[in-house]
């Protein structure tokens, strides 16, 4: 799936379900999770094998987006209330969610792709795929 679709929906799910609540700030964030998961292109040089092959590796597994989600929703959370005070920051657990499915919707999408990704990594390297999008 193509990066620009992966930040659309983080941020409509962030639109859609947490601005009320958040602020304008989730967008952003929603956006930023959106794209998260494809951030193993740093690790590899571009147009290599090994790129090809590490990509929808870890990044992209339900544990590890799973654990992260959390992490990145509490620092973000921590960083909104020490930026803006109490003033429209939101709780940690709306912030968690946001990250939670804006990180889960990227490997959920690219099992469309006849590439697939390694969802169920670290215990299986095995990609899945419907390959619904060519």
């Amino acid at each position: 799936m193509d990066t620009v679709t992966q930040i659309v929906l983080g941020s409509a799910i962030a639109e859609a379900a947490f601005r009320e609540k958040l602020g304008r700030s989730a967008i952003f964030f929603g956006a930023l999770c959106g794209w998260l998961p494809d951030i193993d292109f740093f690790f590899h040089p571009s147009g290599s094998w090994e790129a090809l092959q590490e990509h929808r590796g870890i990044t992209h597994s339900l544990v590890f987006l799973t654990a992260m989600a959390p992490l990145l929703g509490g620092g973000v959370f921590l960083a909104d209330r020490r930026i803006r005070g109490d003033r429209r920051c939101g709780e940690a657990r709306d912030w968690i969610l946001l990250a939670f499915w804006a990180l889960i919707t990227h490997p959920l999408l690219d099992l469309c792709t006849s590439y697939g990704t390694q969802i169920f990594y670290p215990f299986s390297d095995y990609r899945y795929a419907t390959d619904a999008i060519s």
